[in-house]
């Protein structure tokens, strides 16, 4: 009974909705409408006519109200009418609903708006499914007389009744299993209208949908034996009324299948990966698993290592990243484990210098970690464990990554054989190894380590720096010198260095030496002492003055002359000469060939601009203009020329030729043979190896020998990186921020120049030119600073990141806050989270003379028994 009951009613309701929902659409141009002549006149607007109703049809009326001219439609002719700002009314007559209303507009201005919030574009049509609106607002709620719409023509779709509601599709996303091959999606229209039709249609190959019918629709797939599930849209398209559409995006989700897992060997590219094996190695932050058929690297410094032991089975699911020429699974990765693996342990891959030279030479391609293993001498400092004097290796340093154990005391300054797990490279020098073991090479021969030595010319001492790997109880260095090397005298071994005894060197050109380190059972090492040529002081350069300037022009600290005021006719002043006609000179003959020649000028009086040309000549006779300085009215001006580019090696005259639009006074002028500019780097900043400090000027220069200028950057990872971009002899462009590392500490002395090449790496260091400068150019700023006295490295500058002065001539690392951390530590790899920096750390602070001061100054202090550089 319930169920006849229940079809009856349906029945009913079918045609009550056949009779309610019979529509009627009515269309009308504007034209159309004035041509009908069924307009109301309103008053207003001057001469234009304003109409404020008419009728679409004998069951539809328009109307309209506005808040200027007529507050109706209006235009200049019977084609064209506008609403500013205006409501439009439409009233559907007694017994009528309305379905739909379509505006279609022409010429507008920019920012009209449809109910206050639909974007009009011209010549478009734009239809409001009402749902019981009959009013609408037309223009532009920014401003009520540029807000103009011309309405070019009205639709309206009504119907007869009183629930005329558009039909809509409801149905709910699929879920399949990943060994499902047939589906259902269930479907529903409500407010369905006669002759509408339901299609569907799927976005991927791999599902295939069947024809809808009674409320379901077929889908028809094949089982998914990826680890990954997969997805697709099913579109579900109901079109009635012949052109009129209502859609449904149904998302069908097929599992992937849990017991399916990538080789290792499969990870060629970064992207999202399933594997399974077993774990190999571990270190501080992370592990290696091995498959069967390669090695990847899971790294996570913030792993629980107690839960994860070499040997267990594993599953890692999650996105691979390169990172210094390696695949590696990032901390994102979800690991489970399992009870399957099919490793099957081998044996490491021999590498010569060769292969580790190559490698660190470029991260490309990026490669699959690798079971590896070399030799060389270990060598220990703070937390770096570095393997060098690999035998064939000019550039590779082996590095032990992050090690678990690091009780190597017993081993440092030994030749020791690393097997382990290559896990990248980083500052195109260290090849990272995460250790699987290391020994002692037993019977290795003693090595000596020593660099070469240059000195200053007038430098009376040196020393040289060494060391002896595998070294022998009872067993000491010696030391000698060429026998033709008088200059050379008074040479004693102590502990870790050879001392000399040096003469000034007067020559015009360098000379060497060769002392000989000789350690039993040891191969000899022999080290090249250069002293640089003599240099002679400002007052004393070699050069002689030709032309009409009698006094000496020759100033050591630039342009001093006095203001010649309306008296820069008189030549009987010191440091001045006036020229009358354009085309003077003041030439210089030289005796040798210039280095850096730089040219300081002050040029008085004259209201036009005057010009000095730079110019060179072999003969003294025929010269060529090299650069031109152009100074206008009264002013000092400094020209400089890097004359082993810029000159020929075969010129021996440079001239100074002026021009001018009036008489000038030019003086004094003067030649700086070396000009030169310094910067210190402090025998406390250091990583063990390498000293370090930060430079920036204005001025271009020469990288001094002993020193690499670095850059410095932190990538997406949140880790540092540091790249040689300027070697010693390169030069160095003005305002470039850097990171210096030298061999040794102390004052350098950079050759002023002009050019150089921007580098080639990203660099996120920014500089300061004077001691009250403040930090910008990023969120977050770091110092280079020894952290605690023990760790080198980028720290916050001030509490929070907050701007700071580095000083002058300084450089410091400026961050986004998308990246910011507490702070970066050298090493090799670089990211350092959780560094808390504490200025004011419990221990007391003295100066070098031992006396107690309430806090650190600029300079070296004492504090916890080690020294600080501030």
């Amino acid at each position: 009974m319930k169920k006849n009951l229940r079809y009856f009613m349906t029945l009913l309701l079918m045609m009550v909705a056949s009779v309610g929902w019979g529509q009627t659409t009515v269309t009308k141009t504007m034209a159309e409408i004035a041509d009908a002549n069924k307009w109301t006149t309103a008053s207003g607007n001057g001469t234009q006519p304003c109409y404020t109703s008419f009728n679409l049809d004998d069951n539809i009326t328009i109307s309209t109200s506005g808040s200027s001219n007529c507050g109706s439609f209006w235009g200049e002719d019977w084609r064209l009418y506008q609403a500013q700002n205006g409501d439009v009314t439409v009233t559907p007559a007694s017994g009528y609903t309305l379905q739909s209303v379509t505006f279609t507009f022409t010429n507008k201005n920019t920012g009209a708006l449809l109910n206050g919030s639909t974007s009009v574009t011209s010549g478009t049509a734009v239809e409001l499914n009402n749902a019981g609106a009959t009013t609408f607002t037309v223009g532009n709620s920014a401003s009520a007389t540029n807000g103009q719409i011309r309405i070019t023509q009205i639709s309206v779709t009504y119907a007869k009744g009183s629930a005329v509601v558009a039909p809509s599709i409801t149905a709910s996303d699929v879920n399949l299993e990943n060994n499902a091959t047939s589906g259902t999606i269930t479907y529903d229209v409500t407010y369905s209208v006669e002759g509408g039709v339901l299609t569907a249609s799927s976005s991927e190959s791999w599902l295939t949908v069947g024809t809808p019918t009674d409320g379901t629709i077929a889908l028809t797939c094949s089982a998914n034996n990826a680890a990954a599930e997969r997805t697709a849209t099913v579109t579900l398209t109901y079109t009635y009324d012949t052109n009129k559409t209502v859609t449904k995006d149904v998302t069908v989700t097929q599992a992937g299948n849990p017991n399916t897992v990538d080789n290792i060997s499969d990870i060629t590219a970064t992207g999202t990966y399933t594997v399974q094996g077993t774990i190999v190695a571990k270190s501080q932050r992370g592990f290696i698993v091995g498959d069967g058929t390669g090695y990847v690297y899971y790294y996570n410094q913030n792993y629980t290592q107690a839960d994860y032991n070499i040997g267990d089975k594993v599953k890692l699911s999650g996105s691979v990243v390169a990172y210094g020429g390696v695949f590696e699974f990032n901390n994102s990765t979800t690991i489970t484990k399992v009870t399957e693996s099919n490793y099957v342990a081998e044996g490491p891959t021999i590498l010569t210098g060769a292969n580790m030279d190559a490698r660190v030479a470029s991260t490309t391609p990026t490669q699959l970690s690798s079971y590896v293993q070399y030799q060389g001498i270990l060598s220990v400092s703070d937390n770096h464990y570095n393997i060098t004097n690999i035998e064939g290796a000019t550039t590779a340093i082996g590095s032990i990554s992050y090690p678990i154990n690091t009780d190597f005391a017993s081993l440092s300054g030994k030749t020791v054989k690393v097997s382990g797990y290559y896990v990248g490279i980083s500052s195109s020098k260290y090849y990272n190894t995460l250790i699987g073991s290391i020994e002692e090479v037993a019977g290795a021969s003693p090595i000596i380590s020593a660099s070469d030595v240059t000195l200053a010319y007038n430098e009376t001492s040196g020393s040289i720096t060494y060391s002896v790997a595998n070294s022998v109880v009872g067993v000491n260095l010696t030391a000698s010198c060429t026998p033709d090397a008088d200059w050379i005298s008074n040479i004693q071994v102590e502990s870790d260095k050879v001392t000399f005894t040096t003469t000034p060197n007067e020559g015009t050109e360098p000379r060497t030496a060769t002392i000989t380190l000789s350690y039993e059972g040891a191969e000899d090492k022999l080290v090249t002492v250069t002293q640089k040529k003599y240099v002679a002081d400002y007052a004393e350069l070699p050069f002689s003055w030709e032309g009409g300037v009698k006094d000496d022009l020759l100033a050591l600290n630039g342009v001093t002359a006095n203001d010649l005021g309306s008296d820069y006719a008189d030549s009987n002043a010191p440091y001045r000469v006036k020229f009358d006609t354009t085309g003077d000179f003041i030439q210089v003959k030289t005796n040798e060939r210039p280095g850096v020649v730089t040219i300081g000028v002050k040029m008085l009086g004259g209201a036009n601009s005057s010009s000095i040309i730079v110019q060179e000549s072999v003969d003294g006779i025929n010269f060529d203009d090299l650069q031109t300085l152009t100074i206008s009215g009264k002013q000092n001006a400094v020209l400089s020329l890097n004359t082993t580019t810029e000159f020929d090696a075969s010129s021996r005259y440079v001239r100074l030729y002026f021009t001018k639009g009036s008489n000038v006074g030019v003086g004094p002028i003067y030649i700086a043979k070396y000009a030169t500019i310094n910067f210190t780097i402090a025998e406390a900043c250091t990583d063990g190896e390498s000293y370090f400090g930060t430079f920036y000027t204005d001025k271009a220069y020469v990288m001094p020998e002993g020193v690499t200028g670095q850059t410095v950057a932190v990538d997406a990872e949140g880790k540092l990186e540091v790249n040689d971009a300027y070697t010693a002899g390169s030069v160095v462009p003005a305002e470039t921020p850097l990171l210096m590392k030298a061999t040794a500490a102390g004052e350098k002395t950079a050759l002023v120049t002009t050019g150089g090449e921007d580098p080639t790496f990203t660099n996120m260091l920014k500089g300061t030119l004077t001691a009250d400068q403040m930090t910008e150019g990023g969120d977050k700023y770091y110092r280079l600073t020894m952290h605690n006295g023990t760790t080198l490295g980028f720290y916050y500058g001030a509490a929070g990141g907050a701007a700071f002065k580095p000083g002058a001539n300084k450089a410091y690392l400026a961050v986004p806050a998308t990246a910011a951390k507490e702070g970066f530590a050298f090493g090799e790899t670089t990211g350092i989270n959780n560094v808390n920096v504490n200025e004011n750390e419990n221990g007391k602070i003295f100066n070098l003379a031992g006396q107690q001061m309430k806090s650190a100054v600029k300079g070296v202090y004492i504090k916890n028994g080690r020294k600080y550089v501030k």
